[in-house]
């Protein structure tokens, strides 16, 4: 069975009317966002945005694999920009605020094996995957600190994989 990604949206600086093509349908699939984001409206690409919409934010979609780096400080430890993402189930969605801290687990071995996914909660201390040396000695890694597997990326060149957790407050 394919295995599917989430689908992420993260905030631009973008005007509505400029995602419009000539037939005032959107040239790429958006969420906007209104009354301080109490309403959340997705919309795909194709679609026409309804009339009487004035959204406070807009966020776009981006291609999995590279939003990461757009995503998240790896230094300071915070969401840079407002995401939202779409589990694969595609019926629920995890927020992240721009300055919500998150924590980047960092797991490189020769073999990298996670037993948690997108959108899993984690407990302090528990099993979220393993590694595989060289030699073959496997070491667990334990998550450290309770929250919510927000984000799953891979550095291609280093063979890194990256987990980020929003700590639950």
């Amino acid at each position: 069975m394919e295995r599917r990604l989430p689908i992420v949206f993260v905030e631009e600086e973008v005007y509505l009317p400029n995602l419009l093509d000539e037939k005032g349908e959107l040239r790429e699939s958006v969420v906007l966002l209104e009354r301080k984001g109490k309403t959340i409206i997705f919309l795909d690409e194709g679609e026409k945005p309804p009339e009487n919409v004035k959204p406070e934010k807009i966020l776009v979609k981006k291609i999995y694999d590279d939003a990461y780096s757009e995503i998240f400080d790896l230094v300071e430890g915070v969401v840079k920009k407002e995401t939202l993402i779409l589990m694969p189930d595609r019926r629920t969605f995890l927020r992240l605020l721009k300055g919500d801290k998150i924590v980047i687990v960092s797991l490189q071995k020769r073999k990298v094996e996670l037993v948690v996914d997108i959108g899993n909660l984690v407990r302090k201390g528990e099993r979220i995957g393993f590694t595989v040396s060289k030699k073959g000695v496997i070491r667990y890694v334990r998550a450290p600190e309770t929250g919510t597997v927000a984000y799953v990326a891979e550095n291609p060149d280093t063979k890194e994989i990256m987990l980020f957790i929003k700590p639950s407050e």
